[in-house]
């Protein structure tokens, strides 16, 4: 990623992580389920969806059709996974859709649908990714799932012995990886941000593939 962008993105992620801490300490609950940090990571992979989304119908995009399938199924199995549809004030339709067995039979046909393109798309996926390897948006992606990864310990106390700290700790970790999702499919949606940091022997991908 150019320096120009990383003088944009760490300074937002140091002041997001601190504005957080200094809310959290007169307040940990804001930790807790269905509370504010909880919330912003339901917001920011809402905003991550509309971006995966509208890459996925823009037919001049210039990324391959797999990629914006995969990642706006990506986007909603997490919002689905984040949001308590049944404890929301929601007509019963949307509300027995968005959980339980109704989220798991929407997300498995989605799934399957999205591994259909897959197949048919499967022979332009090796090419393609290997162009992007060391792009913007996929390091920024990548970024984003190892901040879930490092949100496991904590989620299973496995550092430090308190509920509260562990809590904080883990939702942090999980509103950095939101963070960085969106902006990842950000750049996606808008390919003029995106400047490769991989310059060599990149293959350049087919418009709408």
């Amino acid at each position: 990623m150019s320096s120009r962008f990383n003088r944009i993105l760490i300074p937002a992620l140091v002041l997001y992580g601190a504005a957080l801490t200094w809310l959290w300490l007169p307040n940990p609950g804001i930790a807790e389920e269905n509370r504010l940090m909880e919330n912003l990571q339901a917001l920011s992979l809402l905003a991550g969806l509309v971006c995966a989304c509208a890459t996925l119908m823009d037919k001049n995009r210039v990324s391959p059709s797999w990629l914006p399938w995969m990642l706006t199924l990506f986007f909603f199995t997490l919002f689905l996974r984040e949001v308590d549809f049944e404890r929301l004030d929601l007509p019963p339709l949307i509300a027995a859709l968005g959980s339980g067995s109704g989220r798991n039979l929407l997300l498995s046909a989605g799934w399957a649908a999205g591994f259909g393109v897959f197949l048919r798309r499967r022979m332009s996926l090796w090419p393609a990714l290997r162009s992007r390897l060391l792009s913007r948006a996929f390091l920024l992606l990548a970024t984003g799932a190892v901040f879930y990864v490092l949100a496991v310990p904590f989620d299973q106390r496995l550092l430090f012995p308190d509920r509260t700290l562990n809590r904080f700790l883990e939702e942090l970790c999980e509103n950095y990886a939101t963070f960085l999702l969106f902006w990842g499919a950000l750049v996606l949606r808008f390919p003029a941000l995106e400047k490769s940091s991989h310059r060599s022997c990149a293959i350049p991908p087919r418009p709408g593939t």
